[in-house]
């Protein structure tokens, strides 16, 4: 097929666009299955333009490499998941950290770090200092101090430490546990490690820490609103009225 402007736009010049555009939406797929399905697809498509088109057999026998590497891959990752058994507390932790995380890519993330049972009183993150660990909570609950003052706590399925675990500053609150607790803990430096390869793995511990944050800002808001509520509420010759509807 000679390119011309009417080729490269034919009914068969769009068999070939569609492979390439498959293939480039393959490339924004955080999840690895979304992007081998479609890396596949691109594939299928890619044989039918080789081969009708283009009656060019390299590009077919390399379209169909590409389609048998991909499905053996997305088998293995099938089998590796069906064969993949997490606990109760590793399940959960999965759900909250690491969400659309295939099962066996989690659990081999989650078993580089540990599950420690922690004493009520004990410290996990002492303000000014680097936070040696991230930590979830599995069951118990911490306290939250800044300069000594409580101004929050935190209990089972939150994330500590995350800002600063994650960017090596030193931590703005004291973190210690209010009842016995149990937690998973990964070290600092293997986390920043691990979340600086670009892999899905990394991909999806960004989107389980935003999705934290998140959540804390949230109530963080809603906690802030109250005080201002009450506060006026009890500031004397201070109306208490509602808002008016916007026009």
């Amino acid at each position: 097929m000679d390119l011309t402007f009417e080729s490269a736009f034919s009914a068969g010049g769009m068999l070939g666009h569609a492979s390439y555009l498959l293939l480039v939406l393959s490339m924004a797929m955080r999840r690895m299955v979304l992007l081998r399905l479609l890396v596949v697809a691109s594939a299928v498509v890619g044989i039918t333009y080789a081969a009708a088109i283009l009656n060019d057999p390299v590009s077919t026998f390399w379209e169909s490499l590409l389609i048998t590497t991909n499905l053996v891959q997305l088998g293995w990752t099938w089998l590796a998941d069906r064969r993949t058994v997490f606990s109760n507390e590793e399940r959960a932790l999965a759900d909250n950290l690491l969400p659309g995380l295939p099962p066996a890519a989690s659990l081999r993330f989650i078993r580089q770090g540990a599950w420690t049972d922690l004493a009520q009183g004990t410290i996990l993150v002492r303000q000014g200092e680097p936070v040696a660990s991230l930590a979830w909570i599995a069951a118990g609950e911490v306290g939250v101090m800044i300069d000594r003052r409580h101004i929050g706590h935190c209990g089972k399925g939150e994330i500590i430490g995350e800002f600063s675990a994650m960017s090596g500053d030193p931590a703005t609150a004291t973190v210690v546990a209010v009842t016995p607790a149990r937690v998973w803990m990964m070290d600092a430096e293997r986390l920043r490690a691990l979340a600086g390869r670009g892999d899905p793995t990394a991909l999806a511990l960004e989107a389980g820490l935003s999705r934290d944050i998140r959540r804390k800002l949230g109530r963080a808001n809603r906690r802030f609103l109250e005080m201002a509520v009450r506060a006026a509420a009890t500031a004397p010759g201070v109306p208490i009225r509602d808002c008016p509807a916007a026009p």
